[in-house]
Formats: structure tokens, sequence, C-alpha cells
């Protein structure tokens, strides 16, 4: 394994191009930002990626973690692992998830106020 795939978080991403880009997009500027030494490779949640990833020796993994089988086996792996789905029960990692509630009043306020 080279030395940048030892450095590299992945961020396991939805089926959705759309969120998939953003979601990522959020991810990669924040280990830029935060630990420029690490990489953020993407990783779509189809064809048994997720499966043959598991088997390496990565640092860890931020992403949509919503399913109790792969629940199980990504916490199995032992990696530190960031959950961003708005699933958050029964999950054994950090959860980092939208705040819908303050979503709503925001809209609601932009809406009274045009």
């Amino acid at each position: 394994m080279s030395q940048q795939e030892q450095k590299s978080i992945w961020a396991l991403l939805p089926y959705d191009p759309f969120t998939s880009i953003r979601s990522f997009e959020g991810i990669e500027a924040g280990l830029i930002q935060n630990h420029p030494e690490l990489f953020c490779r993407p990783l779509f949640q189809f064809g048994g990626k997720v499966e043959s990833f598991l088997k390496g020796s990565y640092l860890g993994l931020i992403g949509l973690v919503p399913m109790p089988p792969l629940i199980d086996r990504i916490h199995a792996w032992g990696k530190p692992t960031i959950n961003i789905s708005s699933r958050t029960e029964h999950v054994p990692f950090p959860s980092v998830r939208n705040d819908e509630e303050a979503m709503g009043r925001r809209a609601a306020e932009h809406r009274i106020r045009s």
C-alpha cells in the first residue's frame, strides 16, 4: 500500500449524484483546512466497493452509514468513522447531521420577509 493510501480518509457517499458531490466537497474542504497532510477519496455505495474497501488499512471513513448490515461491517473494521446520515439511532459512531428545524425556521423567516 502506498504512503498516500495509508494517509487516506474515505468519504462513503450515496447514489444521488448531487448529494454525493456536495457532501464530498464539504468533507474534502474540511480535511484540507484542518489536516492538509491527509487525502480524501470518494467511495460510492455500489458494486461491492465497500467490501473491498474494508479490507484496506486506511485511516478512517466519513460518510452515510445508515443501514445495520453496513454499520456492523464498518464497526468490525475498527477504524475511526463519522456518520453524516440523518439516521443516528443505533449507530455506534459519532454522527454529524443537518439541523432540519433550524433550516425550517430560516426558510419561514425568508418567506415572511419577501
